[in-house]
């Protein structure tokens, strides 16, 4: 007695399973298989019928009747067919498989038909040797070709002995037996190497399958730990985050909104009360995108913590110091960036910009509109060379007489019709309704800073502002 776990690997291995492979394996390898019929289908539509066809041609004038009507019969039928299905129809859209061996068992009915029909008829020895021949070829050819892995390759040969024992019986001075001989070594020797090819296919597509897991595997690996050290970064990055809000009664209101295109911002926003009371909001936008503009946002971020330490803050001293660092910073690979730097006091407003955007003054009518005043400063990007020109800007606020100053990166100020008075004005009243939400509104592919600072300079403010 064969143990009952031994006949069940048995089985298993007759009918195409593999216990020992995990779900995704096995279906991986039923999508092989389904891509292997397709190919094998596409290529037996576009060449057997032709063959089939045109070898309907040498059996007219070789092939010896009866036989020979039957093999044109089966050619043209089975030609006809293919023609119809692989030229005019999906081969294989629906039940491909079942098509395929239908195609192959009728091909081999027509040839046993054909053999049964020349032995009947007494034909020549050599005639009937060729015919049986052709016949035995013809069932490892359509094993071999056998698109199933399972127990219906056995099926198949066990049916192409039984046709061919069925033609050579009945005939005196034949011997069934030993025709049957060949027949069972034939197909034996076919089913052995389809399982051979089939075992071997498969062995390969699974070390290509587990290969492939692994090598995503690998990348996934590698990706979470670029995610996380992006993270890190990121989290560094914010650790010197700007307060959304500074102010002092009686003189003014800050509000910062900040909002970040990517994991790293290759923008920053910050803000300092000087010793003297004075304030300082610095708005750096680093050149290019990614780690490589993030870098360069920790190096000014460094540079602004270690000034804070400063009894006396000098803005131009402060700027040309940040230019030589990143100057040297970037003697292989570039750290440059554009800034903008407002110092505000009680009565002056000074500017200072690496070719930076202008900020603006919004001073209001008696309409309830806003005269707009842009205030723009020159200077050239930092880290580009040793020294940089710098041409700051210095207003009296008494003379400048503005309720509202706005200084922001080019996320919300990019471009030339964002200069204008109707789009000033309507992102300070958007930013009265909205505060930071705002810059929501502001469809830009990139990071965005905005600074609104509210003036308290008169005794009594209009409506629109006081609300």
């Amino acid at each position: 007695m064969i143990p009952s776990k031994k006949m069940s690997q048995i089985k298993d291995f007759f009918l195409g399973r593999d216990p020992t492979l995990s779900m995704d394996e096995q279906s991986f390898l039923a999508t092989h298989s389904q891509e292997h019929l397709k190919v094998l289908g596409n290529a037996v539509s576009r060449y057997g019928s032709l063959i089939l066809l045109v070898t309907i041609i040498p059996i007219f004038f070789v092939s010896p009747e009866p036989q020979r009507s039957v093999q044109m019969i089966t050619h043209g039928t089975l030609g006809g067919i293919l023609f119809v299905k692989g030229y005019l129809f999906n081969f294989f859209k629906e039940r491909g498989k079942i098509f395929f061996i239908s195609l192959q068992f009728t091909l081999t009915c027509g040839y046993a038909v054909a053999l049964k029909a020349a032995l009947v008829s007494g034909a020549n020895i050599t005639n009937i040797g060729f015919l049986s021949s052709l016949y035995a070829v013809m069932i490892i050819f359509n094993i071999l070709l056998c698109p199933y892995y399972n127990a219906v390759v056995i099926g198949s040969a066990c049916a192409y002995i039984g046709l061919g024992v069925w033609a050579w019986t009945g005939v005196p001075g034949l011997k069934p037996f030993d025709w049957s001989i060949v027949l069972i070594g034939s197909s034996t020797f076919a089913v052995i190497m389809f399982y051979a090819r089939i075992a071997g296919e498969k062995k390969t597509r699974i070390w290509q399958y587990r290969s492939s897991k692994l090598s995503d595997q690998i990348k996934q690996v590698k990706i979470d730990a670029i995610e996380q050290d992006l993270a890190l970064a990121r989290k560094i990055q914010n650790s010197f985050e700007t307060p959304e809000k500074l102010t002092e009664e009686g003189w003014y209101s800050a509000a910062f909104c900040q909002k970040k295109h990517g994991t790293l911002g290759g923008d920053w926003l910050a803000a300092r009360t000087l010793p003297n009371g004075d304030i300082a909001i610095l708005v750096a936008d680093a050149t290019g995108k990614g780690v490589q503009a993030a870098l360069v946002i920790h190096a000014v971020q460094s540079h602004w913590a270690h000034g804070m330490d400063d009894g006396q803050f000098e803005p131009l001293h402060w700027i040309n110091s940040l230019n030589k660092m990143l100057f040297r910073l970037g003697k292989s690979s570039v750290h440059s960036l554009t800034l903008g730097l407002l110092v505000l006091s009680r009565d002056t407003l000074a500017y200072y910009s690496a070719a930076h955007v202008p900020i603006f003054a919004l001073k209001h009518r008696v309409d309830d509109s806003f005269d707009v005043i842009p205030i723009m400063a020159r200077g050239s990007v930092l880290g580009m060379g040793e020294e940089v020109t710098l041409m700051p800007v210095v207003l009296s606020l008494a003379a400048l007489d503005a309720d509202v100053i706005m200084l922001g990166s080019d996320g919300v100020f990019e471009r030339a019709s964002t200069l204008s008075r109707g789009y000033l004005t309507n992102l300070y009243m958007n930013f009265r309704h909205k505060g930071p939400a705002v810059l929501n509104d502001l469809k830009t592919a990139d990071d965005m800073m905005l600074v609104v600072i509210e003036l308290e300079r008169k005794a009594v403010k209009p409506q629109s502002l006081a609300a």
